[in-house]
Parts: structure tokens; sequence; C-alpha cells
């Protein structure tokens, strides 16, 4: 991560690339800040750390209001009174007064992706949330962390997908970003705060999980079986089900249905295609049982969701 000079700060209608200047604070032996994205409120950064070195970085200032999604590998996150472990299955959400330092362990490579916003983009925010939630009304509070839901997770790989694959349409990636804020700021009100996993269960199958999101994400529209994730992760069924829901909070097969109804939704709010049509390339082979799932869980028929998201 970086310090940040604070007489630097971003004003509306700067360009993306004078987010403020930044001073390194941690040598770039044990990491690599890249920018992968930019727009006029929003920079995307993938931070990795390769290294195979114990550190503890200095005492260092945000600067931003900063959501983190963490893809690889383990930190330990200490801020004022906050202290906590950021992994799969986890976001941070810091705001920009937030003072912290990170420590790695140097067993395992790291990779978080920063979701990192204007000074103006924040301002607005804590206007339109500080009366709903004590996040953005409390000076006391200057970071949480959450566990990431289905949906938020499938969100955050389909950003990375475009970016990857340089799929680069700025207003649609800035309309999914900006999704992104509303569910992750909709996680606050609704407390999804995760149980703390055990070190030695994290130690041992951190991987596993990894290794199963990054299965499901790209073989959702599959049939998957509890067997097919257990032989990939290299486990037993009935572990790696246990497991998987330690840090998940999800089972296996909620977690790949929650995947598939986000992918539907994104489709009827994006596309014309036809409901059947989503519902196949969502993964779903019956379209009774998607609808009725659909439902449950967005409290509309697809034909109906479609039409009041897209009158």
């Amino acid at each position: 991560m970086k310090k940040v000079n604070k007489s630097n700060k971003l004003q509306k209608g700067i360009s993306p690339d004078e987010f403020p200047v930044v001073e390194e604070t941690i040598s770039r032996k044990y990491f690599d800040n890249k920018t992968i994205y930019t727009s006029d409120n929003i920079r995307i950064i993938n931070f990795q750390c390769d290294c195979h070195e114990s550190f503890t970085s200095q005492t260092e200032l945000s600067g931003y209001f900063c959501i983190g999604f963490t893809r690889k590998g383990n930190f330990r996150f200490q801020s004022f009174r906050h202290s906590a472990d950021l992994y799969n299955s986890r976001i941070l959400i810091e705001k920009p007064e937030c003072e912290y330092r990170l420590t790695h362990n140097g067993n395992e490579a790291n990779a978080t992706t920063f979701f990192i916003f204007s000074k103006e983009f924040y301002e607005e925010l804590k206007e339109k949330y500080s009366d709903q939630c004590l996040f953005f009304k409390s000076d006391n509070i200057l970071s949480l962390l959450l566990t990431v839901s289905p949906g938020l997770e499938y969100l955050h790989y389909s950003i990375w997908k475009k970016i990857k694959r340089k799929d680069n349409c700025k207003l649609e990636i800035d309309s999914m970003v900006i999704e992104l804020v509303n569910m992750v700021i909709e996680s606050i009100a609704y407390g999804t705060y995760p149980d703390e996993v055990p070190e030695l269960l994290r130690k041992n199958h951190l991987t596993t999980i990894e290794r199963a999101k990054e299965f499901i994400l790209e073989n959702f529209t599959k049939n998957i079986s509890l067997s097919d994730l257990a032989k990939y992760c290299y486990v037993s069924p009935f572990h790696f089900s246990r497991t998987f829901k330690q840090f998940n909070l999800f089972s296996p097969y909620r977690y790949l249905q929650d995947l598939r109804l986000k992918n539907a939704e994104m489709l009827l709010k994006s596309t014309t295609l036809s409901i059947t049509d989503v519902c196949f390339m969502s993964g779903f082979n019956s379209l009774d049982y998607f609808s009725t799932a659909f439902s449950k869980k967005y409290k509309l028929s697809p034909s109906k969701y479609r039409l009041a998201v897209c009158p």
C-alpha cells in the first residue's frame, strides 16, 4: 500500500490520472501496486505481494474511501482498535482517515483488488447514507470487515474479468462498480460481519477455498457436483462442504445458486434475451425452477423484475 500526500487532493473534474500522488512506505521488493482501471471518480488497483518474507508495514494513511476484495493469500490488518485477517471471502472497507498497518507472514503470495474512490464520491456517500448507516455517521469507525455474499463476489469477478480481457467500456464498468458499492452498503446495513476462521483451518485450507471459488466462478453454468469440487480441491466431499461453509457462511450449493441468480439478474437488466435464454445461460436447466428461485430472492418474477428495472 502507499502513503497519501495530504496536500494533493482530488477535486471535481480532475483527470483520474491525477489521483493523489503517493509515496511508498514499503520496499517494492515486497509488493506491486498496479492500476488496472481509471474513471472520473474510480481507480481499481491490483495489489500483489509475491514475496516469501515476513514483514509489517509502517503506519500508513489510506487517504481514500476504499473497498478491497482479497482474492488470494492472507494479510493481517491493524487499524486503531480494529485488527483482523484479510483473506478470500472477506471485504475490507476503509475511510479516507483510516490509519493502518499490514502484516504479511511470508508463507504465501497475496492478491487483492482495491476499488478506490475520489473525495467527492465519498462525500456524496456520506451525505446520502449518514442518517441510515452508522459506519458513515460515526467518526470512530474507520474500517469494517465483512463477509462477501455470493452475488457481490460474482459482481467483483465480472468487473475483474472485463478489465483483464480489456473489455473496458467505461459506462458499463462504472455502472457495475456503483452497483458493487450499493451492495457493500447493503451488506453493512444487514451486518454480515464474519466470524474468525481458526488459524489452523486457514493455514491448511485457505488454498482449498481459493481453488473452489475459482472453479465455481469459471464453471457456474455447468452441472457441477460436490464430488467435482472436492476432487478439484483434493479433499473429501464431506470435509470440503463443511470447510467451505466455515469460510463463507454459505453451503457450496447455496453459493453456486446465488452466483447463477446474480448472473441472471445482470442479464435481465443489460440484455434483451428471452427469459428462457437467461435461465439456461445462467446454469439453470428448468425454467419453472429458475422462476421460483429468482422470485424468492428478488421478490419479483424474472419478467416483472425486467419491467421494473428497465421500464
